[in-house]
């Protein structure tokens, strides 16, 4: 359950809640289960949040920082992640079908299982990114950085991802098996 006080300051705003962080910049935050649906939370400060369970659908999260944010079980469908910073952040087995997390750094982010069909993930930064089990079926990666074979020979599905012309080359050559329509 989310801590009363801190959903008090993030009810105040954007501007609120980053001057509260700033200022107490070793607690971290405790929005488990909070509703923020259709949220205007651009350039937000979430970093070490836990968001578990969490109702972000819709939200817009442009250039948010998520750094280490625990966002399993949460709910995403629909929001915008343009830019947003999500290094280290949790998000095993979370739906992000169709999710717009174009410009993102994913960088060591926990992405095991998670569900990033129809995704677009135009020149994000995937690296050290963890995404055994992951399925990437029609997500868009192209232009994305520091993705390499050996991170993506480990997926559920690369069936009908877009992917820049030479990684593909690389990963149908050794992984060709990714590409093919999986069974249900």
């Amino acid at each position: 359950m989310a801590d009363e006080t801190q959903l008090t300051i993030l009810q105040q705003g954007v501007a609120a809640w980053n001057q509260w962080r700033e200022d107490n910049p070793r607690i971290n935050p405790d929005l488990r289960d909070v509703s923020m649906r259709r949220g205007h939370l651009k350039e937000i400060n979430l970093s070490w949040t836990d968001l578990r369970g969490a109702q972000l659908g819709w939200c817009e999260l442009g250039k948010a920082n998520l750094r280490g944010a625990d966002l399993r079980n949460a709910f995403l469908r629909g929001a915008d992640f343009n830019g947003a910073f999500l290094g280290w952040a949790d998000l095993r087995g979370v739906d992000l079908t169709g999710i717009y997390l174009g410009n993102t750094v994913l960088e060591r982010a926990y992405l095991q299982q998670a569900n990033l069909s129809q995704a677009t993930l135009i020149k994000a930064n995937f690296h050290g990114a963890y995404l055994e089990g992951a399925d990437l079926s029609g997500a868009n990666l192209t232009g994305a950085h520091h993705l390499i074979p050996e991170q993506l020979a480990s997926v559920k599905t690369l069936y009908r991802a877009k992917l820049d012309p030479e990684l593909k080359a690389m990963i149908s050559k050794n992984y060709p098996h990714l590409f093919k329509k999986p069974s249900s």
